[in-house]
């Protein structure tokens, strides 16, 4: 199944789909899908299964995935969601009650900083102290900043 719209596609609670599909837009999938998956998002509903490798913008997960998913943005496991297999994204959102059994790697990159820069152990510990004390201080002065003290 091919749709070169940017609207999006349905497979419907009395559908299956077995194969590759392609969507530019979204994919909402109520039914089942076998085989594998591209598309900008999928959302996957609550009676919704799919048992692919995925790879997509993001993806919300609110009945059963399995399989691999590589996610350039976020994967959010809903409250009725079920994943397992692999998930690569750089976001990742599990509410209370979801069920995640997969391996997980982040592609999210944190912009380096002094304040999150790693200090090797074999540096100084002088170094170390220094480091916490201008973290803390500056912690401190934030929180006091915030509640107005």
């Amino acid at each position: 199944m091919t749709n070169k719209s940017n609207g999006f596609s349905v497979i419907d609670n009395d559908m299956d789909a077995e194969g590759s599909l392609s969507c530019n837009g979204q994919l909402v999938v109520r039914g089942s899908i076998k085989g594998s998956i591209q598309a900008e998002s999928i959302v996957i509903s609550d009676n919704g299964i799919v048992v692919a490798d995925t790879k997509v913008k993001s993806m919300v997960i609110g009945g059963k995935f399995e399989g691999d998913i590589i996610a350039a943005e976020e994967v959010t496991i809903l409250k009725t969601g079920i994943c397992s297999g692999k998930v690569e994204c750089k976001n990742l959102v599990i509410e209370a009650g979801g069920i995640i059994n997969a391996e997980v790697n982040s592609t999210f990159v944190q912009e380096s900083s002094p304040e999150n820069t790693p200090i090797p152990l074999n540096k100084d510990k002088n170094q170390l102290i220094g480091k916490l004390q201008a973290y803390f201080s500056s912690f401190l002065r934030l929180n006091t900043a915030k509640s107005g003290k």
